[in-house]
């Protein structure tokens, strides 16, 4: 049998605080629950397509997700990009190289993936 290594897999939305912001500013509610409803279906779609492939979520808080796997997931797999919203990814061995890994994909443009192996 193949040895198994354990991956941790963090998302963070991208600009999202800023979307409801310009809809808190602008005095849209409407636009404001619209977008947190779209968002919270797509964290639901994350986490599904995830738990598909047997990386059981840790956290879900805000924006945010954290998954453990013990197999990696091509970067093709990742759902990280939507219509109107996208993620950041962060991936690693530990909790401290995703966040790595996330952090790298942030400053790197954001809607990126970034691994971190060590």
């Amino acid at each position: 049998m193949g040895e198994t290594t354990t991956h941790y897999f963090c998302f963070d939305g991208d600009k999202v605080g800023e979307k409801v912001q310009l809809h808190l500013m602008s005095e849209d509610l409407d636009g404001a629950i619209l977008f947190s409803n779209r968002f919270d279906a797509v964290m639901n779609k994350i986490t599904e397509i995830m738990e598909e492939m047997s990386a059981k979520c840790l956290f879900r808080g805000g924006d945010s997700l954290i998954f453990r796997g013990y197999n990696d997931i091509p970067d093709d797999m990742i759902p990280y990009k939507f219509e109107d919203v996208s993620f950041s990814v962060g991936i690693g061995t530990s909790l401290q190289l995703a966040a790595l890994g996330l952090f790298k994909a942030k400053a790197s443009g954001r809607c990126r993936i970034g691994r971190i192996f060590r």
